[in-house]
Order: C-alpha cells, then structure tokens, then sequence
C-alpha cells in the first residue's frame, strides 16, 4: 500500500470515527474554533500592524530616509527646503515623496469634529502607485501656490461616514479650521495611509501646513533664516520616503543622501554642518525604527498570551480524547491482537485529531474576522480613526494553518500512545479498575495543567 493509499484509508477511518461519536465532534469544533479564532484575530491585528506591506504598486522598491543630528542615531524628519534639494538632485530614486501627520478642526453642515489626516507633495499618490477611486489625486498646478492650495482627497471611511457616500462627492466643500476646502477624488478602501495603526481621514497638499496643525515629529536644529517652515531649513517635520530605480540598491541610495547633506553642510554650514541621513528600506520599518525594536516583540508576546487560551482548549480536547479513547478499548484491543502495528495505530487516531483541528481551524476563520474586526472597532477618547485593516490575508490563512495543525498534535499525542497500548485482557474482557485508575490520573494532570494556566 503506497504512501498516498495509507493517507486516504486514515482519512476515512478518521471521517467514519467522528461520524460515529457527533456529540464530541460538535463539542471538540466548538472548543477548536473558540480557542484557534481567538488565537487568529489577536494574529490578525498584529499582523495588520507588523507584517502587513503598503498597500501601493512594488512595495519592495521603498526606502524610508530619515534625519538626525552627528550626535544622535534617531530616526527623524527632515525641513521643506531639504526635500526640495534632495527631490531635484537625487538620481539613484526615481521619485521622492514628502508627508506628515495633521490635526484639524472639521465643519460640515453644521456639525463639528476634530480630524486627522496627512499633508504631502504633489507626487504623493504617484509615487506610491495609487489610483483614485472616485475622482482623481493631486496634480502639481494645486500646490503651487503656498497656503492656496485647498484641495483634498478624502479616505473612503470619510467619504462613507462624514459625506453619506454621496457619487456626486467630486467638488463638494468642507471647512477646516476656518479654510473651505473642495474634495477632487476619494482614495481606494485599501489604501489608508503611511500609519498602519492610524488611518488618515484625508490628504491634502502640503503647502497647506501653516493652516492646520502638523503632528509628530518637529525638530529644530543648527541656525535658520525664513519666516515660514517653508524657508526654514533648520525645521524639520517632514517624513521622506523614496522609490528606488531599477538595480539601485538602498546602500547606493544611502551613500547618495550621504554625499547631498556633506554639500548641503558645506553651503549652509550654521544649519547643515550637523545634520546626517538615514536609508532604511520600507519593508524592515513597523512604524518606526526607533519603536519598532519595541512594539515588534509587544506584539508577539501577545500573540503567545493569548495563545494560553489555546493550551486549555487543548487540555480540555485531550481529556475528551481520553475519555472517548476508553469507549475504544476493545476494538483497539482486538486490532492489536489481530497484529496491527502500534505506529499505525497512533498515526490513524492523530490522523483523527489533525482532521478535527482543520475543521475547526476553518469555522474559526470567520470567527476570527468577526472578532478582529469587533477589536479595530474600540476607539480611544482620541482623534485618531484605527480603522486597521484587519480581514485575513495569507499570512492570517497560514498561521491558522499551523495553529491548527499543531493544535491537533498537542492534544491526540498523548491519547493516541496511551490508546494504542493497551493491557490486553484487561481490555478485551472490557473493564480494570487498574486501567481506569491510570487514565483518571493522567486527565487529574490535564486539569491541573487547565487551571495552572
């Protein structure tokens, strides 16, 4: 008998077994699906955070370039005038984008409300690969102009919540913090912004950014002239990020960058004598990489604590299967009488066990999303929209995968040996009290384990 034949013969033993016993299989899906969608949708925040890409064309060609003082190893932002600089003269990217975060004060019809959203350059959407769903981006004519430039594209959660999803949504106004300004497009559902923990409600063009009120992270360094941020060199706020072109590497990128603040130092050496760049390749970055060493290991570790849900779940299953393994005695007996090899008979029943934990693993799926999805829907007492996008992508699909292949393992290992030894006569006469004796003590230690955890 092949390999392949062997499977299949322990699959339908498997499927007959569990169709015999529908009380502990119902019980034994509910108890997997509980413990693994649970499991699942702690995964699926984190990984929407941690793992989950950009959600832009070739997410690989990205670099992230921060700025910092000679003294410090911070990862941080750089001054208008910087980009301008590094945009024009750059040559290992084929395009550079600048952002940063912004609070406001919304009107619309009356109604009032503190939002967040993202000022940035006119080749923002370009850039990233992004398409409007409704309407259209930015183009450079709109923000040419320095606090004149009140055009907006609005998030899709926006355009749904605060603009009832009207079609005719192109053109419309809204005044923030005392300025009207007029929606040109709508972004893609996917697509919510440079913060995977925070989604932004709009963006608009960066040269708006004396009208509202820039977020995060604003530094002052060296000695600058101007009387707006705009002229000021040595004030920073703008995060930079860049695409790479074909065959340059980020190292190539990095010691470009390098080179531009050495001559930026050298023509304006009160402001620039200081200042140092940092190339840190988008896929590696979390957050940022000053957090990330941090938050990276958080979201782990609550993976792995929840994951002690999962461990009673598979105490509580391992005592079912013990229990159902004393109903089996006899016919294992007999098996083992007749000549049957005790690694087939443990392969058939974790065979059993590996099934009913992929069963369970997929109703935990959409337990799962639902769940996840309950979780994204807390909001704090703050402006900030969640918003994560949460819904299973392959990553999800494989953790469950393996939770529940694992799951399956855990709790018929232990079953499966002590079913396929058994005391012959003892089990053929059907009944010892020295046999029920040993299986009670063993499930007395599974549920020491349950309330230990």
């Amino acid at each position: 008998m092949t390999r392949m034949e062997t499977l299949r013969h322990d699959l339908r033993y498997a499927v007959r077994g569990l169709r015999k016993a529908p009380a502990f299989t119902l019980v034994a899906l509910l108890t997997l699906a509980l413990g693994i969608g649970v499991n699942s949708s702690i995964f699926s925040v984190v990984n929407a955070i941690l793992f989950r890409p950009l959600p832009v064309a070739r997410p690989n060609e990205l670099v992230d370039i921060y700025g910092h003082e000679s003294t410090s190893n911070a990862h941080e932002t750089h001054s208008y005038p910087n980009y301008l600089t590094y945009r024009s003269q750059t040559t290992t990217l084929s395009d550079l984008i600048g952002y940063s975060n912004f609070f406001a004060h919304l009107s619309i019809e009356g109604s009032s409300d503190i939002v967040v959203g993202e000022l940035v350059t006119d080749n923002y959407f370009t850039a990233l690969g992004i398409r409007a769903a409704l309407g259209r981006t930015f183009s450079a004519d709109e923000m040419s102009a320095i606090g004149a430039s009140a055009y907006a594209v609005v998030s899709d959660r926006f355009w749904k919540t605060k603009l009832a999803g009207a079609s005719d949504v192109v053109g419309k106004t809204f005044k923030m913090n005392g300025t009207v300004y007029t929606v040109v497009g709508v972004a893609p559902p996917e697509f919510r912004g440079m913060f995977p923990a925070v989604t932004a409600q709009m963006w608009i063009p960066v040269t708006m950014a004396e009208k509202v009120e820039p977020l995060g992270n604003n530094r002052t360094y060296g000695r600058s002239t101007g009387d707006t941020r705009f002229e000021r060199r040595g004030q920073a706020w703008m995060w930079l990020k860049g695409r790479m072109k074909p065959g340059v590497t980020s190292a190539q990128v990095r010691a470009e960058f390098d080179g531009l603040v050495r001559r930026l130092g050298e023509e304006f050496p009160e402001t620039m004598k200081k200042e140092r760049v940092s190339v840190v390749p988008t896929r590696d970055v979390r957050i940022n990489p000053d957090f990330d060493s941090t938050i990276a290991p958080a979201g782990l570790f609550l993976v792995a604590a929840v994951g002690l849900v999962l461990v009673v779940a598979c105490a509580n299953l391992a005592n079912l299967m013990l229990a159902r393994a004393a109903g089996r005695r006899r016919e294992i007996a007999v098996r083992v009488a007749l000549g049957a090899e005790r690694s087939r008979l443990v392969r058939q029943l974790l065979t059993e066990s590996v099934l009913l934990a992929l069963l369970g693993g997929t109703l935990a799926l959409p337990l799962a999303a639902g769940v996840a999805r309950i979780i994204t829907r807390v909001q704090p007492p703050l402006p900030i929209d969640l918003g994560l996008a949460v819904s299973p992508d392959w990553r999800v699909l494989v953790f469950t995968l393996l939770v529940a292949v694992v799951t399956g393992v855990v709790f018929g290992l232990i079953p499966a040996l002590r079913a396929s030894r058994p005391d012959l006569v003892p089990a053929l006469k059907d009944g010892s009290a020295s046999v029920k004796r040993r299986r009670f003590e063993l499930r007395d230690t599974l549920v020491v384990v349950q309330i230990a955890v």
